[in-house]
Parts: structure tokens; C-alpha cells; sequence
């Protein structure tokens, strides 16, 4: 398998989304702006597969889920953006990274969470098995630096 290193490079300036879990199995979706950190277990999961791969596993999400909720903009939103509301509509938060040091910063926020137990069903168990669950509170986190919390690299040199 390649390097994480350099998978990361190989992902540095395409906009690469993915997706975790927090400890009370809420789910976000996380925007790199292509220099974000990428949790390794992702970049494992590319450098088997391919960027595609977690392309197409977001995709099953967006086909599978329902909207079902409103949300609020947080941070300036995500601008002119009509594709990513459509995962804060099915319950997802969305989180962007702020060029060029981060922090990844909440942008989104669902009024009805999506049910937890659903979201990794939709997707390939090669994808599922590599989501992180990060040890905190999306909806208690606006902000968060990811190497304070779990190992990944930045696609950025």
C-alpha cells in the first residue's frame, strides 16, 4: 500500500470530502478545501481504492437519506454552494476547512439529526469500516483543529 504521505499529496488541492462520526454517533461530512487533515484510516482507504470511492459512498448518502431537516448556516455557510446543504437537508452537519492552517469549522446545522444507525448502512463496508469516530460533540463544536484529535495528515506540503 502506498504511503499516507503520500496519498495526502496526491489529494493536495482537489477538494476531497469524507466523513465521521462523533461519540454520541452523529454524523458530519468535512470539506478539505484540498489542504484539510484527512484522518489516516481515510487515506488508507483511498490508497486501496480511490478517491472515488468515498465520492460514491457520499453519493449513496445523499440518494438513500430523505430530507427531512432544516438548518442553520453557521460561519458564513458555504456560500454560493447548492450541493452541500443537500447533506444538512438529510441531517448530516457539515464542517469546511479554513485555508490554509484549518480549523475545520462547523457550517451547517441540521434541526433533525439523522438516524446514526442509517448512514454507514448506505455505504460499502470498506468505506464504513475506515469512518472515524471522533471523541467529541458536533453540536456542541464549532471549531476544531483534527491533529488534536485523532492521527491524519494534511493535504497540504
Amino acid at each position: 500500500m502506498r504511503r499516507l504521505q503520500d496519498i495526502a499529496k496526491n489529494l493536495e488541492g482537489v477538494e476531497f470530502d469524507w466523513l465521521a462520526f462523533d461519540r454520541n454517533g452523529a454524523a458530519a461530512v468535512f470539506m478539505t478545501a484540498g489542504c484539510g487533515e484527512v484522518p489516516n484510516s481515510i487515506l488508507a482507504v483511498v490508497g486501496k481504492a480511490s478517491r472515488t470511492a468515498m465520492d460514491k459512498s457520499l453519493d449513496l448518502i445523499l440518494d438513500g437519506l430523505e430530507e427531512t431537516s432544516t438548518y442553520a448556516e453557521e460561519s458564513g455557510g458555504v456560500g454560493v454552494d447548492r450541493e452541500t446543504p443537500r447533506f444538512a437537508r438529510r441531517g448530516l452537519l457539515v464542517y469546511d476547512w479554513g485555508h490554509w492552517q484549518g480549523p475545520y469549522r462547523r457550517v451547517l446545522v441540521p434541526s433533525r439529526p439523522a438516524k446514526a444507525e442509517l448512514v454507514p448502512d448506505l455505504m460499502p463496508p470498506e468505506i464504513r469500516s475506515a469512518l472515524p469516530v471522533l471523541e467529541i460533540d458536533f453540536f456542541s463544536t464549532a471549531c476544531f483543529q483534527l491533529s488534536d484529535i485523532i492521527p491524519c495528515h494534511a493535504l497540504r506540503s
